[in-house]
């Protein structure tokens, strides 16, 4: 990029959108932006064996839309597992459920027999509330190792 000024936004993520931010830009610059995420998710993602074990729990942010899904990502040797960029995926409909039962409890997911054993696995739970873009919040990923 040539020096100017540049607005700057963070766009298309599964958070309420933010104001754009007016910079002068020559040289690295850091813009940083605070967001209100849909969805924030606590989980807890164990190995059983060959088993992979989600037990999370989901909290809404006020005025985002409709808890609709929930999935179990794992991924092969990939660190940056997502939505899309995973080997397997169960997935959790929870549209016919009230939100407020979701955030009151906690929910479950299990992939079974997919571990092999001295391989490294990284794991994540991504919610999907309603939103235009259909972007999934995420959890922080978990290091598996089988043995």
């Amino acid at each position: 990029m040539f020096p100017a000024v540049y607005t700057i936004a963070p766009i298309d993520g599964p958070f309420f959108p933010v104001a754009a931010k007016v910079r002068v830009i020559s040289g690295v610059v850091t813009v940083d932006f605070t967001v209100i995420p849909f969805a924030k998710i606590d989980a807890d993602i164990v190995r059983d064996q060959a088993d992979v074990k989600a037990t999370f729990r989901i909290t809404k942010a006020a005025g985002a839309g409709k808890i609709k899904d929930a999935q179990l990502l794992l991924s092969k040797w990939n660190p940056h597992v997502g939505m899309y960029s995973k080997n397997w995926n169960k997935s959790l409909d929870l549209s016919a459920l009230a939100d407020v039962d979701i955030q009151n409890g906690a929910q479950e997911l299990v992939l079974e027999n997919v571990l092999e054993s001295g391989v490294t696995y990284y794991a994540r739970v991504a919610v999907l509330c309603e939103n235009q873009l259909g972007r999934y919040n995420l959890s922080e990923v978990t290091e598996l190792i089988a043995d």
